[in-house]
């Protein structure tokens, strides 16, 4: 299993977020890098997949969670790409 996160000290307007398992596959955020931080994204894109959701569907409950827990949404951008082992893709973001 293979974390990495890039975060600075202050604020992260726009960080990477990558979180991969090799058996599962794995996920990449970026945007408000708080927002995503928080929610601990990427891995729980990962763990979507891990349940038996598809890339796709991981994705977007993931932007969900984020958008559901924050009233404001319509001031950030948050975007989550996931392939799985098998290759299959998937992407959402807030607009």
């Amino acid at each position: 299993m293979t974390v990495f996160y890039t975060a600075l000290m202050a604020l992260v307007p726009d960080a990477e977020c990558i979180f991969i398992d090799n058996k599962i596959g794995g996920a990449v955020a970026t945007g408000l890098g708080e927002e995503v931080l928080k929610t601990v994204g990427s891995f729980l894109v990962v763990e979507l997949m891990r349940q038996g959701k598809s890339p796709q569907e991981a994705c977007e409950a993931a932007v969900k969670r984020i958008v559901s827990s924050n009233s404001q949404k319509n001031k950030f951008q948050v975007a989550y790409i996931a392939m799985n082992k098998n290759g299959d893709v998937g992407s959402y973001s807030i607009e």
